[in-house]
């Protein structure tokens, strides 16, 4: 059976959507466990992937079909990983849970990153607003960008610095 994989994402409506949607699948039978990835904030000490875990188990999850990482950030250390801990697991299928946007990419990233990988892909109801759609497509337009334009080491050492820098945001929340 497959494991679900939940991508981190800032705007909390979205990122509570992907927890519910992985949730219920879980439920339906169509996945074993939940990992939960991302939003890695290490000047902040926030566990994005940790809050996810709370919110799954205030949704009723038992944690030990929980799993999360502690030190991705962006989709592609994202995907690395939500794999790694999948196949620690002895998982050899997973579903990718995200908006369509973001799930276009994780496809074509998964085809030239990981490309003898299985999974699929499951889309959360989108009912946002026009404002929050236009800013996930200027988002993953970067996204491809920077995948497409900047050399790999550019593009780690400007995520690295991102990662240590994080600024302007501020967490409220318990890490």
């Amino acid at each position: 059976m497959a494991t679900a994989i939940v991508l981190y994402d800032d705007d909390a409506r979205n990122r509570t959507k992907r927890v519910a949607r992985a949730v219920e699948r879980l439920r339906e039978g169509r996945v074993a466990s939940i990992i939960m990835v991302g939003g890695w904030r290490p000047v902040r000490a926030y566990s994005g992937s940790r809050e996810m875990v709370n919110d799954a188990v205030g949704m009723g999850v038992d944690p030990s079909l929980l799993s999360r990482d502690e030190r991705s950030n962006d989709t592609v250390s994202n995907l690395r990983e939500g794999l790694r801990i999948a196949s620690a697991q002895g998982t050899r299928q997973v579903e990718f849970i995200s908006d369509r946007l973001h799930l276009a990419r994780i496809r074509w990233l998964m085809a030239s990153e990981f490309p003898n990988s299985s999974f699929r892909l499951v889309p959360i109801d989108e009912t946002n607003a026009s404002l929050v759609s236009l800013r996930r497509l200027n988002h993953e337009f970067l996204g491809y960008a920077a995948y497409w334009l900047a050399p790999r080491w550019m593009r780690e050492s400007w995520l690295a610095r991102q990662r240590s820098s994080m600024i302007g945001q501020s967490d409220s929340g318990s890490a």
